[in-house]
């Protein structure tokens, strides 16, 4: 007989959509490792972006969100929605990356009502959103990406400007000017940053690029020409821990 094998960190769960009757989907069931529906909920209406962080996830509506939890005990779904100066706004879209402790949320106004578009973190153990400061007038977030190391947000704006936040604070700790050249408002090609510890590489199409920016003194480090146009890029090589290591001169 082969060796006995178990899950690492206790049970496992999965979480997935539900469909409603016309064929679309409005809710989500979390089952653990045996295909058991422990919770689940479908008051989720225009169910679209999801995404977790740990041991919870969240699935979008059109007037809030589902927040998945998972503990040594068992798995919820609970529907979320928000209050205060959220009130009235939607999960749309959900961004995180593996090591990191909250996921990115990109909300959006209801159905009929007027046009609203927000950054806000979640807490993927109590659902708790903290919005991020707005970006300058005329400008919205082209790309989005979470630093897991530094814990912090790294936006490409449609001024061609990265913004970087404290993702524990969500305040601004520093903008970098001139990245790529402003974008149009309609059919712009797709800008794709990746970013690890204190760096963030761009795809820049527009002028057949790879940017290499230093996230920690906000500087462009090296601009590198390419064929074609690249609009998608992939940072490898990065660990758990991080991109550097500190060096000891004795």
């Amino acid at each position: 007989m082969g060796p006995s094998r178990s899950w690492r960190g206790g049970q496992a769960y999965f979480a997935h959509s539900l469909p409603n009757a016309v064929g679309g989907t409005n809710g989500a069931a979390v089952r653990n490792a045996a295909g058991q529906i422990l919770s689940q909920s479908t008051a989720c209406p225009s169910l679209h972006g999801n995404n977790s962080a740990g041991a919870g996830g969240v699935f979008g509506c059109s007037d809030g969100f589902l927040l998945v939890r998972a503990s040594g005990t068992g798995a919820t779904v609970e529907k979320i929605t928000p209050s205060g100066d959220m009130a009235g706004l939607g999960l749309r879209n959900a961004y995180t990356t593996s090591g990191a402790s909250f996921i990115l949320g990109q909300f959006a106004a209801q159905p009929g009502q007027p046009a609203q578009r927000v950054l806000a973190t979640i807490n993927p153990t109590t659902g708790a959103l903290g919005r991020l400061p707005a970006l300058p007038a005329g400008v919205t977030d082209h790309w989005r990406a979470v630093e897991p190391i530094n814990g912090q947000i790294v936006l490409l704006g449609t001024d061609g400007v990265l913004y970087i936040y404290d993702g524990s604070t969500r305040q601004l700790q520093r903008s970098v000017a001139g990245v790529v050249p402003a974008l149009p408002t309609t059919g712009a090609l797709t800008h794709q940053i990746a970013v690890a510890e204190d760096l963030a590489v761009v795809a820049n199409p527009t002028q057949g690029q790879v940017v290499l920016v230093n996230l920690a003194t906000g500087v462009v480090q090296k601009r590198i020409t390419v064929p074609g146009q690249p609009s998608r890029i992939a940072l490898l090589g990065v660990t758990d821990n991080g991109m550097y290591e500190e060096s000891h001169n004795h």
